[in-house]
Formats: C-alpha cells, structure tokens, sequence
C-alpha cells in the first residue's frame, strides 16, 4: 500500500480589512499566510495605512504559506482649499461645504460686525484631505 500525501492542511484567511498593514501583516503570519501590497487607493472610509481589500477574501481556504493581496489605503484624497477670506460667512461656509469641508467658525475679537472671513486655517490654494477641518475667523 502506498500512502499519498495530501499536502498542508488548508487555512482560513482571516478578515484584514480595515485595519492597519502592520496588524494586518502579523494576523496573515499568525495562521501561517504572507502579505502582498497589489496597490494603493484614496479611501474616505479607511484610514491612511489600512487595509481597503483583500484577495482572497476572508473564510475563503487556502493552502499554508498562500500570499494574500492586499490595497492599501491613501486616506481621504486631497481636494484644494478654497480660498474665502473676505468673502461674507454664509458664502464662504456653502463654498468650503460644496468643496467637502467641514468648517469651524471662531470669532477672534469676540464680536463679528461685519460677518466676513479675516483668515483661514487652512490657507486658500493648499491641499487638505477631503472632509478636514476649515477654520474661518470672521470679523
């Protein structure tokens, strides 16, 4: 009689979405499976450095020392900052809002009579990830 080897026993991917890489990297070593970055996306739901997808996908089974696949998350993409000093407060919120801002208004002098931006933080012209903080000081 002769015996055939069946090989490893196959294991069961776990779930790695939405965690960070490196927790990811040893989840996959714990039950004996390698890591493969295939590519990186922008994500507004998955934070820079997490795990958007995996192939193959989890309780899939696979053979002991299979590679999964992974894309790797770039953060919210980066969207330019509008700039709306001197523009009245109800205009410049609705542009900072349509631009996918959320905005924090401060009053620095403690009163606002003129209801304009002063400044922003930050500036008009730079690059901020997509659903950041705009803070307007109005005057």
């Amino acid at each position: 009689m002769r015996l055939v080897s069946k090989g490893l026993p196959p294991v069961t991917v776990p779930k790695i979405t939405n965690t960070p890489y490196d927790q990811a990297q040893r989840t996959l070593e714990g039950v004996g499976l390698t890591i493969s970055q295939s590519g990186e996306e922008y994500s507004q739901k998955v934070a820079n450095g997490g795990i958007i997808s995996q192939d193959p996908a989890a309780g899939t089974k696979v053979d002991k020392g299979s590679t999964v696949n992974v894309v790797v998350s770039l953060g919210p993409p980066l969207v330019t900052v509008p700039n709306v000093v001197d523009d009245p407060v109800d205009s410049a919120v609705a542009t900072l809002k349509a631009a996918g801002f959320t905005v924090e208004i401060y009053e620095p002098f403690g009163i606002s009579p003129l209801n304009r931006v002063a400044s922003q933080d930050p500036k008009g012209g730079t690059q901020a990830p997509k659903g950041s903080v705009v803070r307007i000081g109005i005057i």
